[in-house]
């Protein structure tokens, strides 16, 4: 089986998220060790990941511990326990700017 990360990688790759980052955490923050980061094109493109995401994990028994959708559709998050994953719109990840917050940390680039 593959591992978490990965699983959850490919997960949101089928449902078409474009810029995938994986920020790695694990030697700083004792709460998760990856911060996974994607894009969606629309509300719709958004909510299909989330679900393809939640339908994932509760196949591989995977611990979700919240999962929050902004009312716009523009910012959501999943806490899979180790791994968070952040689903933003354009406007709204160049907003927040994660990627930047962290960028002393190792980030890996899944699709750009």
């Amino acid at each position: 089986m593959l591992d978490k990360k990965k699983l959850i990688i490919k997960t949101i790759e089928d449902k078409l998220a474009s810029d995938i980052k994986v920020i790695d955490f694990n030697n700083v923050s004792p709460f998760y060790d990856y911060f996974i980061i994607c894009t969606s094109l629309n509300d719709r493109m958004n909510r299909s990941i989330c679900k393809n995401v939640e339908k994932t994990a509760k196949e591989n028994n995977i611990i979700i511990n919240s999962i929050e959708v902004s009312n716009d559709g523009g910012w959501s998050l999943i806490d899979l326990d180790d791994i968070v994953i952040h689903v933003f719109s354009k406007q709204q990840r160049e907003l927040y700017a994660l990627e930047s917050l962290w960028k002393d940390l190792p980030i890996e680039e899944i699709h750009e």
